[in-house]
């Protein structure tokens, strides 16, 4: 039961977040289906995350664009970084937009 709320409360926020504008200043972390963590499209380890990220100087926190295919648990491995921060890094989710499907009426 509560997979289920956790999923249906991360999908409700993946809907409401702009995706990244080119020529953002914004980071990008990239976690791809095998677990590679990437932070502006170079490679680099989870504990190095927080300190790279703290350099680049964004004060608007993070994009994360995950690979559809990556496990759950490698995404949450991630967010509980950035969260762990002290400050907490802002985290919002890249996302494709999905054309609106037709509601049956």
């Amino acid at each position: 039961m509560r997979t289920l709320v956790l999923v249906c409360a991360l999908s409700l926020s993946l809907l409401a977040q702009p995706s990244p504008i080119p020529g953002s200043n914004t980071p990008i972390v990239t976690i791809t289906k095998e677990g590679g963590l990437f932070l502006n499209e170079k490679p680099l380890n989870i504990t190095e995350l927080v300190a790279k990220i703290r350099r680049l100087g964004s004060a608007d926190g993070v994009y994360v664009r995950a690979d559809k295919g990556t496990t759950w648990e490698v995404i949450v491995q991630v967010l509980a970084e950035l969260d762990a921060a002290q400050p907490p890094i802002p985290v919002k989710f890249a996302v494709r937009r999905q054309p609106q499907l037709a509601l049956p009426k």
